[in-house]
């Protein structure tokens, strides 16, 4: 639980934190007419900002889309209970949007301006569990900025995590173990947390995809991919197809448009319809270059993956599709 310095502390055992900081902003105004302590805290997606109440006047802030990353090396050690510098050509995304909805700010003196450094993770999930590279480490880390309305249900988890040895409740989206080697890229970390500082109140487009900090890892295949129209996503760091694009659709489609509703099928479904189809009924081949390869062998080979799979494994000559199960037979990731 060391916040922002998470990552540096974890580092120190050999423990791979993947947070990075990044500067964040927030305003508070003079005596503004209709201010009262009775205001809501009012939150608009559209400009990415939020204002509330603030004596007589609003404290206004946002998460804007493109974030300004701080410290790729780590927080500097005598960084303690202080503000970053002002930065209002920055702060101007967040106050535009704002003025545009409450148009009195546009004639409002700001009093105070904050900047202040927060941490964020690679997928805007925060960090939970017990270090995979250590027996008895726990990690809860990573609140992207969210820390206080996450803080009881968080504490709870790791308390109980500690206690029972597991939670009682899947919590695999938090979990420390769904991060790789290659999250311990400085770089990696920087790019992507400019992104994702924005996404707590951008659409979330179910199977949206990140764009930031692509391209980390490519299958012998990619090339060739491509050259067919390949639109791809992003798994563990992997470039995988998501679909192919047919020649005669323009390749600049988008994967979610500006204009998309949520009542509106995905633009992706026919070509997606027309490769299952044609894996029903004809042949089509699968590039599982970033799935894991584990070798099993021995004479107790069968028995150990019998007891492992919740399918029968023992047919010969024939790939088995198959959970693998955990101690408590189920699945976890």
């Amino acid at each position: 639980c060391g916040g922002q310095w998470s990552r540096q502390m974890a580092k120190t055992a050999k423990i791979n934190v993947p947070l990075h900081s990044c500067e964040h902003f927030y305003v508070t105004t003079n005596t503004l007419p209709g201010v009262h302590p009775g205001l809501p805290v009012y939150r608009d997606n559209d400009s990415f900002t939020y204002f509330r109440e603030w004596g007589t006047g609003l404290l206004v802030g946002g998460f804007e889309p493109e974030a300004k990353p701080i410290w790729t090396e780590g927080v500097p050690p005598n960084f303690e209970f202080n503000l970053l510098p002002d930065d209002y050509d920055h702060f101007m995304q967040i106050w535009d949007g704002a003025a545009h909805r409450i148009p009195c700010l546009e004639e409002a003196e700001i009093n105070t301006f904050v900047n202040g450094p927060e941490s964020f993770t690679t997928d805007n999930q925060y960090i939970l569990g017990e270090a995979p590279e250590c027996r008895g480490f726990f990690v809860a880390a990573g609140f992207n900025s969210a820390g206080i309305a996450n803080a009881a249900g968080a504490g709870s988890t790791v308390a109980e995590w500690i206690t029972e040895g597991a939670p009682s409740s899947d919590v695999w989206g938090v979990d420390i173990r769904r991060f790789g080697g290659f999250h311990r890229s400085p770089m990696f970390l920087r790019d992507r947390v400019k992104e994702v500082l924005g996404m707590h109140y951008a659409m979330p487009w179910p199977r949206k995809e990140l764009e930031s900090a692509r391209g980390l890892r490519r299958s012998p295949l990619y090339p060739a991919h491509a050259e067919k129209g390949a639109v791809f996503g992003q798994r563990y760091g992997w470039e995988r197809v998501n679909y192919f694009m047919p020649p005669d659709h323009p390749a600049t489609d988008p994967t979610i448009s500006e204009t998309h509703t949520v009542d509106q099928p995905p633009h992706w479904l026919p070509f997606v319809q027309e490769e299952h189809r044609h894996t029903r009924s004809k042949v089509s081949l699968f590039d599982v270059t970033s799935f894991a390869k584990l070798m099993v062998q021995g004479p107790d080979a069968e028995v150990v993956m019998q007891r492992l799979c919740s399918a029968d494994v023992s047919e010969i000559g024939k790939c088995v599709y198959t959970g693998m199960l955990n101690e408590h037979g189920g699945y976890a990731g």
